[in-house]
């Protein structure tokens, strides 16, 4: 018989837009900047604002003693971001609308990233803040790293270190997805591909390494896997929009679990992605 699940799973994959692109990279740009994503920054320029939406679609199935517990999550989220100056940005997911199974407003989250090293090779360091609005208070502090292989590919890289008021939810996390605080579904050691196959067709794939709860280091090892794609369109002189959609299995290998490989679990965002040169 099916038994209903908390939003606990769904809570646990954090805010989708802080901190960078929904689908790919941390950033995008607008004016007299690339459309190719690759070419693309760590931080958002300066003057650049970024508006961003999406509906996140979380899949979940457990098999219990009392019988197969199975549901689908489902989010609208809306959030912003804005370029302080070429190497420091600030922003906000501000909308975290839980939709289904049942309606609510999810945790606000507010983040700062500064680049410190730039060029082929860039690192920065990133603070993120999660408001108690729906679980707890929490903080995570991140290393994103952008490496650029050619002028069609780039990679995506870093740590992070989630701390949340609850103790047993204290792990590493994705620095890219724009995160999760607190999180137990995105790497720690994130990798993250994307190709331009043209200058508005970009194209990449996803894994990594996390660790979901440091005192049980070994049983709570996870390697996500994933895809995603979408097309870039430059509105105007100052104005770029990315429209895309990602897929990804966030606990695809458990070495500690159950089960090896978790093909249950599965996640999906469609969404877009606005940028405006406003100053």
């Amino acid at each position: 018989m099916p038994h209903r699940l908390s939003r606990a799973p769904l809570r646990a994959l954090g805010a989708l837009t802080i901190a960078g692109s929904i689908f790919a990279a941390p950033t995008a740009t607008a004016g007299e900047l690339p459309v190719d994503l690759a070419k693309r920054p760590l931080t958002l320029p300066k003057g650049t604002i970024r508006a961003e939406t999406a509906f996140d679609i979380f899949r979940v199935m457990i098999d219990t003693p009392f019988g197969t517990a199975d549901e689908t999550f489902v989010r609208w989220i809306t959030g912003a971001g804005v370029g302080i100056t070429d190497d420091f940005e600030a922003g906000a997911l501000l909308l975290p609308i839980l939709l289904s199974p049942d309606g609510g407003f999810g945790d606000i989250q507010v983040y700062g990233m500064y680049r410190f090293i730039e060029g082929e090779a860039e690192v920065g360091a990133r603070l993120e803040l999660n408001l108690p609005t729906d679980t707890d208070f929490g903080v995570a502090f991140g290393l994103p790293v952008l490496l650029r292989f050619s002028d069609a590919i780039r990679v995506d890289t870093g740590l992070t270190l989630n701390i949340a008021t609850d103790p047993t939810v204290v792990g590493l996390a994705d620095p890219l997805l724009p995160q999760p605080i607190p999180t137990r579904s995105t790497a720690g050691i994130p990798l993250v591909l994307n190709f331009n196959a043209t200058s508005e067709i970009f194209l990449g794939g996803r894994t990594g390494f996390g660790v979901a709860d440091f005192e049980n280091f070994g049983d709570t090892v996870f390697i996500p896997l994933g895809f995603q794609g979408g097309y870039s369109l430059e509105a105007s002189k100052s104005a770029l929009i990315d429209l895309g959609v990602r897929f990804e299995w966030p606990f695809f290998i458990t070495p500690g679990g159950n089960d090896a490989v978790n093909a249950n679990f599965y996640r999906i965002l469609i969404g877009a992605e606005a940028y405006l040169d406003v100053f």
